[in-house]
């Protein structure tokens, strides 16, 4: 007798579809460049938002906000920033102090 597995085994790990990746923009800060993504509107009284992402190998502001950026785009100006060695940011060597 087989048994098939509860409907809950089969969903994806992740709930949102992660729609591919818009195009960003590099923004020099000093003498780093850091990838941003801007989506939504600056409306008038609203302040933008801005998206910094967790660490591990492979994070970038997509992976980590792609699935919910739409979602704070409808209301307000966002920008998800590659931090520093992440994602399209730039890859600099870290000099000085690693933790502040």
């Amino acid at each position: 007798m087989t048994t098939e597995p509860p409907t809950s085994a089969l969903r994806s790990p992740h709930p949102l579809p992660i729609a591919p990746e818009p195009p960003g923009r590099m923004v020099t800060a000093g003498r780093h460049g850091y990838h941003v993504i801007t989506m939504g509107r600056a409306d008038e009284g609203t302040a933008p938002a801005v998206f910094l992402h967790g660490g591990g190998p492979g994070c970038s502001a997509w992976t980590d906000f792609g699935p919910t950026a739409e979602l704070f785009a409808r209301h307000r100006q966002c920008h998800f920033v590659d931090l520093l060695q992440y994602g399209k940011s730039d890859k600099s060597p870290i000099e000085g102090p690693r933790w502040t």
